[in-house]
């Protein structure tokens, strides 16, 4: 079997949480899943769409260096992505799944989707706290509520860093050549998009 590292806005190789868990459990692979109809509908400027494309230009040219092969889909809205997730791990043998968690509205629906459908199909779909230095809800006052002023939310976190500092995820290892189909050629420009 085979694990997927889907990367989204976080693409980075180095300190990548998701990645770095996905390669422990075995033969990686990466996936980027471009979503045009949605970027228009938050109103994505075309220089932020160039940006991403270049972005992840690199991150194949990172990956090919650990034999992490990058695949790419095209679907149109959010909605439609569970369902090609799907379909590309079946199509892959994949069996697990390791993405960064995002936190806008969208993109928990999004996450919310593909977990359900997954995970009936035996795939399992893990969330890492990638772009956070403390997860998401855990700073808490001595009463266990939320922190209504900054100044004690501040003061706390830097308490949290300082007695358990922020640990970088561990490098993927270079994966044996020839064990995956090779990366997926990418485009240029997105088709609908003009250039900046």
């Amino acid at each position: 079997m085979t694990s997927l590292c889907w990367f989204r806005n976080d693409l980075r190789v180095h300190d990548q949480p998701a990645l770095s868990a996905a390669a422990q459990e075995s033969a990686t692979m990466a996936l980027y899943i471009a979503t045009p109809e949605q970027w228009h509908l938050h109103g994505d400027a075309p220089v932020k769409v160039d940006f991403w494309l270049r972005a992840v230009h690199s991150l194949r040219k990172e990956l090919a260096e650990l034999n992490i092969p990058l695949k790419w889909l095209v679907v149109e809205k959010w909605s439609d992505v569970p369902e090609a997730l799907l379909k590309f791990c079946h199509q892959h043998k994949i069996n697990s799944v390791h993405c960064n968690r995002e936190h806008g509205v969208n993109e928990r629906q999004r996450d919310r989707a593909a977990y359900s459908l997954l995970k009936d199909q035996g795939i399992s779909l893990t969330g890492h706290h990638g772009g956070t230095l403390l997860v998401p809800g855990t700073v808490k006052t001595g009463a266990d509520q939320f922190y209504r002023v900054f100044t004690p939310f501040s003061k706390a976190c830097k308490e949290i860093l300082r007695t358990a500092p922020y640990r970088l995820s561990k490098a993927p290892a270079k994966q044996k050549a020839g064990l995956l189909p090779s990366s997926d050629p990418l485009p240029d420009h997105m088709p609908g998009w003009s250039k900046p």
